[in-house]
């Protein structure tokens, strides 16, 4: 049996920022700045208000900073606040082949530690493209067995790269890392079942991962061990939680081949697989001029993964979680409300009759074309028929943001200061873009957390 879990260790231990590509470098900084705007934009949102309370009740002692309300607490308590609020409003990053969301658990993950062991920007970001590389490579080697099977991604695999991107900032060597990966994989947990409605617990998958693999990292350090073949074993990940996987995967291409370039970065504050459908919205009502009240019937067509993602019970949504999940609530809220941001939805909206009924005007199904490149993308083919007998059709393969039909520059710092701007102000948020954009010279990662303080 081939050593993957090994090599992966070796190459989270020993990985430099030189051995990386400028283009890797650029993803991970942009990395860090989403992150950091969705951690400010959530930080007062009514369940992150709750998780803050719930893990203050506990005690406020500790070293380490709490983003935008500037509580210290211990450093496992900030990773996994800063991940809740970075998970906690539906924009974070993600993976068009598998819904990872890495940046919500490397990026609290590394930034906490770093500001408990004064580590440099530097070993950021090295902490965490090494941390994307190991989510996304266990993702992609158990998907799309591992979704099909009921599990969430981010707390399945999260804790092996939050272990990763830790060990890396701690400085530990190949064998203490690869403990802290096998001490990680008995935190994998995770369930899908979120998506049926019900429960604010998905905006903690990452901030679980967050804090598991962290401990896991620190447990290494101090000498306990794991089994090396947590990932290939035959009770291990990849066999427990997939089935059938692809352990070649795991290291193909491995140092050379950088997975983090496949990440997707957001645009709406709802589920990735709504987002192709959204896009194609807006086009054919600039096309036709058309608003809420001249559309007769949608119909939606997506791939048959994408379309059991999303939540289609009858009647309004039980939560604002699985309004972002519902694809009839996100078109209404995109038409009705002007926006599809992280301050656009709300409560006293999942029953207002104007929603529910052009809601109900939305059908949903598997597309024939969007289905046979399912593990591409998320295309969509939104069809249109108004009140007066006009019809239109529009396809989207890949949402702004995607690799394939990436942001400029301008169009992140947009995201950002959209995210951030309202809390912190256009002063503030200027010198945070300019703090990441420089993140590799700054010996002391720890600064940048005054400026995340209200």
């Amino acid at each position: 049996m081939e050593d993957y879990s090994a090599q992966l260790a070796a190459f989270a231990a020993d990985f430099r920022l030189a051995d990386a590509p400028d283009d890797v470098v650029r993803m991970a900084k942009r990395a860090v700045l989403d992150q950091f705007g969705c951690q400010i934009a959530s930080a007062t949102l009514p369940w992150s208000r709750q998780f803050r309370d719930a893990v203050l009740a506990t005690g406020t002692g500790g070293s380490t900073t709490v983003v935008y309300h500037g509580d210290r607490v211990s450093v496992d308590n900030a990773a996994f606040l800063n991940s809740a609020f970075g998970h906690g409003n539906e924009m974070d990053d993600a993976s068009v082949r598998t819904p990872s969301h890495c940046g919500a658990v490397a990026v609290p993950t590394a930034i906490a530690l770093a500001e408990l062991r004064r580590a440099s920007g530097r070993s950021v970001l090295e902490a965490v493209i090494v941390g994307y590389e190991l989510m996304m490579r266990i993702s992609y080697a158990t998907e799309p067995q591992m979704r099909r099977r009921g599990h969430h991604s981010p707390p399945a695999i999260g804790p092996f790269g939050a272990a990763a991107a830790a060990a890396h900032i701690a400085g530990l060597d190949r064998s203490q890392t690869l403990n802290a990966i096998a001490i990680a994989g008995s935190h994998a947990a995770g369930l899908a079942e979120y998506t049926r409605g019900g429960g604010s617990v998905k905006r903690i998958h990452c901030a679980i991962p967050a804090m598991a693999g962290l401990r896991s990292a620190l447990m290494a350090e101090y000498g306990i061990t794991g089994p090396p073949t947590v990932l290939e074993g035959e009770r291990g990940f990849c066999a427990v939680f997939a089935g059938t996987s692809d352990l070649p995967q795991l290291t193909r291409g491995l140092g050379t081949d950088y997975d983090i370039l496949q990440t997707g970065f957001k645009r709406f504050s709802c589920a990735f697989v709504t987002h192709t459908s959204l896009e194609a919205m807006d086009a054919i009502c600039a096309r036709g001029n058309l608003t809420a009240g001249d559309i007769a019937t949608v119909t939606v067509g997506v791939n048959s993964d994408a379309a059991k993602h999303f939540y289609a019970r009858p009647g309004p949504p039980p939560d604002v979680l699985a309004a972002q999940f519902n694809i009839g609530h996100a078109l209404a809220i995109r038409l009705l409300r002007s926006g599809n941001g992280p301050w656009d939805w709300h409560e006293k909206d999942l029953a207002a009759p104007d929603v529910l009924a052009f809601a109900a005007r939305v059908t949903f199904g598997v597309d024939p074309v969007a289905d046979a490149e399912k593990h591409d993308n998320m295309g969509a083919l939104v069809g249109v028929t108004t009140f007066d007998g006009r019809t239109f059709e529009e396809r989207v393969r890949y949402s702004k943001g995607l690799p394939e039909n990436p942001m400029s520059d301008a169009e992140f710092e947009a995201k950002f200061r959209e995210l951030a701007e309202p809390l912190l102000g256009a002063e503030r948020c200027g010198r945070i873009i300019a703090w990441v954009d420089d993140i590799e010279h700054h010996v002391d990662a720890g600064t940048v957390l005054p400026l995340l303080v209200r």
